[in-house]
């Protein structure tokens, strides 16, 4: 999930989060980073709930047949949960997180409505702590994270690690998100470069993992009415031996 609430870093589900991993406090009556981005989707999720639609992610779901029958999953910015129930469905015992509790309210609802069970929290990805290589099934789908070039520190590469270090051997980490070509299109994503991944970033933070599929391809997204029309996506499937 990316959490950062500004005009020009609306993403997906996951959001755009530019707010670093420790915040700098805040006094009186201003809201920190982190509470700026979790209004902001609050009020998304609450004016229109499934504006990403309510199927899974379609390169997601394309993967399920390589599922374990009986496992765990985490679906890290699941937004309104429409992957991490997907992922329940599937028979996997899942955690779906997200900075909103809007968000989160929505994804036990559409878990309940389609008769599964689903852990959902609210939780700020950034200070995610996995408890270990527990997951079979690792989803990162719209999930931009920042990186700002002038910084040493790098968000996205922080919770990337996080999310390889939680796969279990012989798991899958699924990625979806929004390459830089991306810009200028009208089928959603982050408006500024620096929540957009090309394929070598992802390499780079993936590189402990076995890479068993990576491309920078155009797609036509029919996902709800943010996700609409061509689109200049980003895809990594990775494995931990």
């Amino acid at each position: 999930m990316t959490q950062f609430p500004d005009a020009k870093s609306q993403s997906s589900d996951a959001k755009s989060q530019s707010a670093d991993a420790n915040p700098t406090p805040t006094s009186g009556n201003t809201p920190s980073a982190i509470e700026q981005v979790q209004a902001h989707w609050n009020r998304v999720f609450s004016e229109k709930p499934y504006e990403y639609g309510q199927a899974p992610n379609a390169f997601l779901a394309s993967f399920a047949s390589r599922f374990p029958d009986e496992g765990r999953a985490v679906a890290l910015a699941d937004g309104y949960g429409r992957n991490g129930v997907f992922l329940a469905e599937c028979g996997l015992a899942t955690l779906s997180l997200d900075i909103s509790p809007v968000g989160v309210e929505t994804t036990k609802k559409l878990a309940e409505e389609r008769g599964v069970s689903i852990d959902a929290r609210v939780q700020d990805v950034s200070k995610w702590q996995p408890e270990g290589p527990v997951y079979d099934v690792v989803a990162l789908i719209y999930a931009h994270f920042s990186s700002t070039p002038e910084r040493d520190y790098c968000l996205r590469r922080q919770i990337h690690q996080a999310a390889a270090s939680a796969l279990k051997p012989g798991g899958l980490l699924i990625l979806e998100a929004f390459r830089p070509d991306q810009l200028g299109k009208p089928s959603g994503g982050p408006k500024s470069p620096h929540y957009l991944y090309s394929l070598a970033e992802l390499e780079e933070d993936f590189k402990g993992l076995e890479i068993l599929e990576g491309s920078e391809v155009d797609i036509e997204l029919e996902e709800g009415e943010r996700h609409r029309g061509l689109a200049s996506v980003v895809r990594l499937v990775a494995t931990k031996p």
